[in-house]
């Protein structure tokens, strides 16, 4: 590039050298000619028309050698837009050599392929010049940002080897564009049909899979790929490219291949707009937590609660967690939630000793990306500090599949936690793995047997089967069991006679803000439901009694 600005100062230098040279010349010729006139000196007419032909032919030579040196600036700087010919010239070029020190601007400095610009110009010729249909294909060499991480002359060379490769296995008239890192760009014009366009994308992207050697070392490269249909997916270059992209970073695949999907781009946006609008809400005090009581029958008390995030929106109705709540799950936004989290919860369950409730404990939810964080001992330790709250208050509740992502480091987490006096609770048990092997390699304190075996206990067989099975193997492993989701006085008798003590669902109370939930203790509808099942039904035939008198 350097090269090519330098032969062009060079050609601009020369021009304007003899565009101020010729006038003065041509002066002193006219002035020689009109001496010789009037005082006949000796100089003939034909040195006069010499030397003028001399000056006129230097000015154009002098022009001719600028128009040259443009020239071959142009045809470097736009090789790839030689579309009638050979749109892959330059590409060609750099198959023999694959760092020309000629490349221009417009050529990719890591590749030597065209840059996007010259792919949005050459897509836009096409389109206005009348074409009916094409596809935008694009590749990404996952290894090469790998590499790059580490070893950035190997990366180097394994996008050489990869684009010498494409170049080799791709039609000529197919234009080829360097348009991100690792990510290569195949623009399929032609009046061929749109399922053959798309059948050579995917040749191309088994072709590349092929094995490569790369420093005496065998590597199997990792190729995606994704493409867009014009005008089906869009008509606007830019915008085409930019669907194409997301295809892969979208990861919905067919056939190898990542085709665009506009509902997949439109709940991608809607996912996206979700992190950003809770993170303005932690900013402004939007979120708040709502507490479900959890009771022990046996002791006729609430003994603790969970808390459950609530994210009122502008029309005053909540969001419903299972909407935001797995996606927060998978960004990075979970951590600042979750310290939030721990923080409120630490902080509103510190008043309800108030209330009467001091002993209540607070189960609060995590994720697995929560629980793999590295200030999560720093964050509950700083939370119940601050707040003048027992640890041995506070619950971490996680699901089967969060606990059992990486059990060796769960367990080790675990233990941590309950060196510090927190409980661990397993939730939703029996709908994910359904593994018995971690309950006796992870040390938790409790397990939540889930909705779905609850249901109709006192009606289905099944469910009184599984529930019975959960509560026998939790008191021979010495482990709590709690049955989570109910909503029937039916299904607390079926299960109390199993054996179960501690229950949680609406029969009992629906989730709360903190302080209303301070007001339970007293609330005599609930203390009637914490009766034993005997006492409640002595109640109930003399609630029936009284109500028959009055009548």
């Amino acid at each position: 590039m350097m090269e090519n600005e330098s032969r062009l100062t060079r050609g601009y230098s020369r021009l304007v050298a003899a565009i101020l040279l010729a006038p003065p010349a041509t002066l002193i010729v006219l002035l020689i000619t009109a001496t010789s006139v009037t005082e006949s000196l000796p100089i003939p007419i034909s040195i006069w028309l010499l030397l003028f032909c001399l000056q006129a032919a230097s000015l154009a030579y002098l022009i001719r050698a600028q128009n040259r040196s443009y020239g071959n600036m142009e045809n470097t700087t736009h090789g790839g837009l030689q579309e009638d010919r050979n749109p892959n010239y330059e590409q060609a070029q750099s198959s023999t050599d694959p760092h020309p020190a000629h490349r221009a601007k417009n050529m990719h400095s890591a590749s030597g392929l065209p840059t996007r610009e010259i792919l949005a110009r050459k897509m836009g010729n096409d389109i206005i010049g009348g074409l009916d249909q094409g596809v935008l294909g694009v590749i990404r060499f996952s290894d090469y940002q790998r590499l790059l991480d580490f070893d950035e002359t190997s990366a180097s060379e394994f996008l050489t080897k990869m684009v010498d490769r494409l170049i080799e296995a791709t039609a000529a008239q197919r234009l080829l564009s360097h348009v991100d890192h690792g990510t290569i760009a195949i623009w399929f014009a032609g009046t061929d049909e749109i399922e053959k366009k798309q059948s050579e994308l995917a040749a191309l992207s088994y072709a590349l899979r092929n094995e490569l050697v790369l420093d005496d070392k065998v590597i199997r490269p990792t190729v995606e790929t994704g493409s867009v249909k014009f005008p089906e997916d869009g008509k606007d270059p830019k915008i085409l490219l930019s669907r194409a992209i997301s295809t892969i970073n979208l990861r919905q695949s067919k056939n190898g291949i990542s085709n665009y999907s506009k509902p997949i781009e439109d709940d991608a946006k809607f996912r996206y707009n979700i992190i950003q609008k809770i993170s303005h809400a932690i900013d402004n005090d939007e979120l708040s937590l709502h507490y479900q009581p959890i009771v022990n029958l046996a002791a006729g008390k609430i003994v603790g609660a969970e808390a459950l995030l609530r994210w009122p929106q502008a029309d005053g109705e909540m969001l419903s967690p299972a909407v935001f709540i797995p996606i927060i799950e998978e960004s990075e936004i979970s951590d600042r939630l979750g310290l939030w989290t721990i923080n409120t919860a630490c902080r509103e369950a510190s008043q309800w000793s108030k209330s009467g409730m001091g002993d209540t404990k607070v189960a609060v939810n995590l994720s697995a990306r929560q629980l793999r964080s590295a200030q999560l001992s720093e964050t509950i330790l700083r939370s119940t500090q601050l707040h003048d709250f027992s640890t041995q208050r506070l619950e971490l509740e996680l699901t089967e599949t969060a606990a059992m992502e990486d059990i060796e480091f769960s367990a080790e987490i675990f233990e941590k936690m309950r060196v510090m006096g927190i409980s661990i609770s397993i939730d939703d048990f029996g709908a994910g793995y359904s593994s018995f092997s971690y309950l006796k390699n992870l040390p938790f304190d409790k397990l939540k047997i889930d909705r779905e075996f609850v249901k109709d206990v006192d009606q289905c067989a099944d469910n009184q089967a599984i529930c019975a099975a959960l509560i026998a193997l939790g008191r021979g492993l010495g482990i709590t069991v709690l049955a989570e989701g109910v909503e029937r006085e039916a299904e607390v008798n079926q299960l109390a006679a199993m054996g179960c003590i501690l229950f949680q669902g609406f029969y009992f109370g629906r989730p709360l803000p903190a302080q209303e939930f301070s007001k339970l203790g007293s609330d005599a509808i609930l203390t009637a439901k914490l009766l034993p099942p005997v006492a409640r039904s002595r109640n109930q035939v003399a609630n029936r009694m009284l109500k028959s008198e009055q009548l």
